[in-house]
């Protein structure tokens, strides 16, 4: 796989699909719209031929893409979309990619929101940059910090920890 996106070359068309490590699909063309699609998922590209921005579209959303260049959409494997980035090759040579979507929506997921203050914040930082530097995350009695959750209104007092 990837062959197509190997030969790409400056104004083309262009979408290819991702899933499992591996090149499912591609498409390419120098003349037209290129459009896929796999498991309820659209993805489009017209290069620098239309007014019509690149877009992927899943069941519930359409998602155009603001920005020129190779696009690159991440969804979940259950098709949310968490992530989009553009590389634009117009105006660089070895561009970086620009994010266009922060942070990921996920409609019908209840919202929970942590709340901590500055120190036991600070605290759990210098824990989890320890874990990644040892590779283990070790935590006992002394690790717990004061805190609060607030789920669907309800706030809730407690002592958190980093869990591995």
């Amino acid at each position: 796989g990837g062959e197509e996106l190997s030969q790409i070359q400056k104004g083309e068309s262009y979408v290819g699909l991702i899933a499992e490590g591996r090149f499912q699909a591609e498409k390419r063309s120098a003349q037209e719209r290129v459009s896929l699609q796999h498991q309820g998922i659209q993805i489009s590209s017209t290069g620098q031929m239309g007014d019509e921005p690149s877009r992927l579209k899943t069941r519930e959303e359409t998602y155009p893409a603001e920005q020129p260049g190779l696009h690159v959409f991440v969804l979940t494997s259950d098709g949310r979309l968490i992530g989009s980035y553009a590389f634009d090759f117009q105006n660089e040579e070895k561009p970086l990619a620009k994010s266009e979507v922060s942070p990921p929506y996920f409609p019908g997921v209840d919202k929970i929101e942590i709340v901590l203050d500055q120190e036991s914040y600070a605290q759990l930082e210098e824990k989890r940059k320890e874990a990644l530097r040892s590779g283990v995350l070790l935590t006992g009695d002394e690790d717990l910090v004061p805190g609060r959750i607030v789920y669907k209104d309800q706030e809730y007092k407690g002592e958190l920890r980093l869990k591995g």
